[in-house]
């Protein structure tokens, strides 16, 4: 590999199918144009660099003969991680090559976090560690210039490499829609790889993203998820039951191009979640996601969290631009924030110079 490799990945929003896309539900995402940017080039020497943006943090690591990474810090943060689980899938996939080169690679995904007053960073929600991934995915197999590894089987790697960096947890909506960006259906099926395929945004939807202001861990929300499952399988059944039965009927609906169906089985969704975390006391809608579903149900309009909620973003749906535009200032008026990142966003590029 010679000159540079820059590649990037969108963000994106769960629309509708959380939770019940672990147990085979589909669900629908819209890719957000907050993206991960990385940049990679090979150095003369064997000693390899890891940059970070957002922290202004450096590590140092050196190739494993068997393509791992021997990193000279003992405590190399969560990107450091996800680069480790990311080189020990390569590996794993046979795509990590001996006598590799040291390589400089910097990763920026500054765009997903916001400020506190304090200058805090705080986590937006809009799945910076999938758009990392598959950035960083994209740029290390670039390394070979005679490999050649279509976008299906890019999904499987990347697949592979953010389930192992998250303990195996998540659906992977997140990591297709930063490889696919756009909208997309993610439906499970037998084996490994989900089925994943665009869908037009449908006439007569007005989506308006809206930020709680408080960031949260997806990870540890889908391990409470776990425990309830482990501690109470029978109930947790009932939930996802009804959640998938849903999200099959929203799918079709958005498929069908037919927003006021579409519009009902979001709000049935939202309500049917409410109940499962009600009952498995997840924290799915915290104290700010009720304020914003109170704010909006006032205005006649449906909201949601999005993803695994607890925090992070939430969505209200409406059927017209007006009711979006109010609803946008009485929130903005309340404290709420929003991102100007377009919605249905490209997905993974990557370009050598």
């Amino acid at each position: 590999m010679t000159g540079i490799i820059e590649t990037d990945a969108p963000g994106k929003l769960v629309l509708i199918g959380e939770y019940a896309v672990l147990e085979g539900a589909p669900a629908i995402a819209v890719a957000v144009d907050t993206r991960a940017r990385v940049s990679l080039r090979s150095r003369d020497s064997d000693e390899c660099t890891l940059l970070i943006s957002n922290d202004k943090s450096r590590f140092t690591f050196h190739w494993t003969p068997r393509g791992g990474i021997d990193w000279t810090e003992p405590d190399v943060g969560d990107r450091g991680t996800l680069l480790e689980a990311t080189v020990a899938t390569l590996a794993e996939s046979g795509l990590m090559l001996n006598d590799l080169p040291g390589i400089e690679l910097h990763i920026n995904s500054e765009s997903f976090y916001s400020c506190a007053d304090d200058g805090t960073p705080l986590k937006l929600g809009l799945g910076s560690s999938a758009a990392v991934s598959v950035a960083v995915t994209g740029a290390l197999l670039r390394l070979f210039p005679d490999e050649q590894v279509a976008k299906l089987d890019l999904l499987e790697i990347c697949l592979r490499g953010h389930r192992r960096f998250q303990g195996q947890l998540g659906s992977g909506i997140d990591v297709a829609s930063a490889l696919f960006g756009g909208v997309i259906a993610l439906e499970p099926k037998p084996g490994p790889i989900p089925s994943v395929t665009p869908l037009t945004w449908p006439d007569g939807l007005f989506a308006l993203p809206v930020w709680t202001g408080v960031p949260a861990s997806t990870i540890s929300m889908l391990g409470s998820a776990k425990a309830f499952r482990a501690k109470s399988p029978d109930r947790h059944q009932l939930h996802m039951n009804a959640l998938q039965d849903i999200a099959i009927t929203a799918l079709a609906a958005w498929r069908a191009n037919d927003s006021v169906r579409l519009l009902a089985m979001i709000k049935k969704y939202s309500r049917e979640l409410e109940n499962y975390d009600n009952d498995s006391m997840i924290g799915i809608f915290s104290p700010p996601h009720r304020s914003l579903q109170q704010l909006v149900t006032a205005r006649g309009a449906v909201y949601k969290p999005t993803g695994a909620g607890g925090g992070d973003c939430g969505m209200a749906f409406a059927d017209n631009a007006e009711t979006i535009a109010q609803l946008k200032s009485e929130l903005q008026s309340q404290g709420f924030m929003f991102t100007d990142a377009e919605l249905g966003a490209d997905g993974f590029c990557a370009t050598a110079s």
